[in-house]
């Protein structure tokens, strides 16, 4: 009589990750070479499996505000596809080779700075790809990594972030940062046509708006050219005048009763 077979529980991915990652040597890590500038650092920590295969953890980092925005991660993959998925991430940013310690500090300075105001971490990261990391210990060397802009939190809109979103996070930010320690940064041609109407500058102002960028050049800034302009505009902050600087600080609403009619001073808006 043939012997019955035993029955061999497969973990999911997830499972393994959460369970077994870390007891993985760590293959390679890598960052975007302008993280520093930008604010915004793409950190890619990958490990390999003892069949030569690898687990990859992808984690987008908001440094200046929101922590690890979003996160994935590749299971089990072979060397041609782990190739292949760099070679497309560096077709849209370039990449340079980090030791592991940087990464893990990116990563957990920008997730203590954002939960100083309540911002926790993308679940993705929370429930899976934490565990592709080292646990945060006193073991890893603490490297210093500069959070916020000026020592203050700053928001710039993502491309996903609706109105209900800028809401929720403003809010936030007034209520755990106040009002007045934070910066922010809107990029939506919506916005900025509801702010266009809603404030009025007198004719003989010498404000104009529109004198170096047009609506078309602003919505194709990057990142890091409306960084620029905003630090230009808060290092130029005081030598305006009461109304310019009105306008440009945030504090008109753009609507009535909205999330608006509570924003920070020294801010400057971006109709991106």
């Amino acid at each position: 009589m043939a012997k019955k077979g035993k029955t061999i529980q497969m973990q999911s991915p997830e499972n393994y990750i959460r369970t077994r990652a870390r007891n993985l040597e760590i293959y390679e890590c890598l960052v975007n070479e302008n993280w520093k500038e930008s604010g915004i650092a793409s950190v890619i920590v990958t490990r390999i499996h003892t069949n030569g295969n690898f687990t990859t953890g992808i984690f987008l980092v908001d440094l200046y505000c929101l922590g690890v925005k979003d996160s994935f991660f590749k299971f089990n993959i072979g060397l041609i596809e782990y190739r292949e998925m760099i070679d497309q991430m560096n077709s849209n940013e370039s990449f340079i080779n980090s030791n592991y310690v940087l990464a893990h500090n990116i990563v957990f300075a920008a997730v203590e700075y954002a939960g100083d105001y309540d911002f926790s971490p993308c679940k993705t990261f929370t429930a899976v790809t934490q565990y592709l990391l080292e646990e945060d210990t006193d073991e890893i060397e603490l490297i210093d990594i500069e959070c916020g802009l000026d020592g203050k939190p700053y928001y710039f809109q993502g491309i996903n972030d609706n109105q209900a979103t800028i809401n929720r996070i403003l809010n936030q930010l007034e209520r755990t940062a106040g009002e007045g320690n934070y910066h922010f940064t809107l990029a939506s041609d919506s916005f900025n046509k509801q702010y266009k109407n809603t404030v009025n500058i007198d004719d003989d102002d010498d404000f104009d708006y529109d004198d170096d960028i047009d609506d078309e050049d602003l919505s194709a800034l990057s990142r890091e050219e409306a960084l620029t302009i905003f630090k230009d505009n808060l290092n130029s902050y005081d030598s305006m005048d009461e109304e310019t600087t009105f306008f440009l600080s945030g504090k008109k609403p753009f609507r009535e009763n909205t999330a608006y009619q509570k924003t920070p001073q020294k801010e400057v808006y971006l109709g991106l």
